[in-house]
C-alpha cells in the first residue's frame, strides 16, 4: 500500500485540535499542555507541524492558569481572529466559555472580560464551543459536543440525527473525538485527537492529533477509520 502520510500528524500532546487556514498556512490549536494555555502549531500541508508556542498567554481575572480546553478560532477579517476556549469559572465552579481577540492567527489573544461569555452554572457548566458562519453570513455559537452526524434545517434546528457514530475507535487510534472539518479545494478533512491503543490514559504523549478524509454520498459523510499509514495525502 501506498503511504502519503503517516499519523498522528502531530506526536505530542494536543487534545482537542482545531485548525484554521490563513494565507497558505494552517495554524493548530488545542487544549492546555506543554506549549501553554492554548497549545499552537503551525503548518504549510496539514502534515508537518511547527511548535509556535502560547496564543493565550494571560488568561482574565474570573479564572485559573492550567484550566483552559477545547480552543476554536473563528476568522473574522484578515487582522481580526477570535477565539472561544472552555475554562473553569472560580466564582460558580463550573467549567464555562471565555472569548479572546488577537489580530494574528497565532496570538497573543486577549480576553478583556470580567465573566465568563456562557456559563451555564445551573446546568452543569457549558463546554466546547465551536463557532459557525451561514451562507449568509450571519454567524452562530454551539457548545458541547459528540463525533456523530446530523442534517439541520437550519442552522439553529431542527435536526435529525443519521444513525452510528461517523468516526470510532481502529487497530490504529483508540477513543477518537473532539474532531473538527477542514475543506481544502473541493476535498474535506477531519481534524481530531485520538489514544495509541497501547497507551490510553498515560502521558507524556496523551491524546495526539490525527487526520482522516471526509468524503460524501450525496448528504451522508463517511469519515476515514483512522489510519497510522493513510494512503491519501491532503494536498
Amino acid at each position: 500500500m501506498t503511504v502519503a502520510f503517516t499519523n498522528p500528524v502531530y506526536g505530542d500532546n494536543f487534545a482537542d485540535p482545531q485548525v484554521v487556514a490563513v494565507d497558505g498556512s494552517y495554524y493548530a490549536f488545542a487544549t492546555n499542555g506543554p506549549l501553554g494555555n492554548v497549545q499552537t502549531l503551525k503548518s504549510a500541508d496539514l502534515v508537518s507541524w511547527d511548535q509556535v508556542g502560547d496564543a493565550l498567554p494571560e488568561l482574565p481575572a474570573w479564572t485559573s492558569p492550567g484550566m483552559v480546553w477545547a480552543p476554536e478560532v473563528a476568522v473574522h477579517a484578515a487582522d481580526r481572529f477570535v477565539m472561544y476556549y472552555t475554562t473553569s469559572d472560580t466564582a460558580s465552579g463550573r467549567q464555562a466559555i471565555g472569548v479572546a481577540v488577537a489580530s494574528d492567527p497565532k496570538g497573543p489573544y486577549v480576553d478583556k472580560s470580567s465573566r465568563p461569555l456562557i456559563c451555564e452554572a445551573g446546568q452543569g457548566g457549558s463546554i466546547d464551543a465551536s463557532p459557525f458562519q451561514d451562507p449568509s453570513g450571519q454567524r452562530w455559537l454551539y457548545w458541547t459536543y459528540a463525533v456523530g452526524h446530523a442534517r439541520c434545517a437550519t442552522p439553529a434546528g431542527p435536526c435529525t440525527k443519521s444513525g452510528d457514530p461517523v468516526l470510532t475507535s481502529s487497530a490504529d487510534a483508540a477513543g477518537p473525538g473532539h474532531n473538527m472539518v477542514l475543506q481544502i479545494a473541493d476535498r474535506w478533512w477531519f481534524v481530531y485527537h485520538a489514544w495509541d491503543p497501547a497507551l490510553v490514559g498515560t502521558d507524556p504523549h496523551g491524546r495526539t492529533m490525527w487526520l482522516s478524509e471526509l468524503t460524501w454520498s450525496g448528504h451522508t459523510p463517511y469519515v476515514q477509520p483512522p489510519l497510522k499509514n493513510n494512503p491519501v495525502t491532503p494536498w
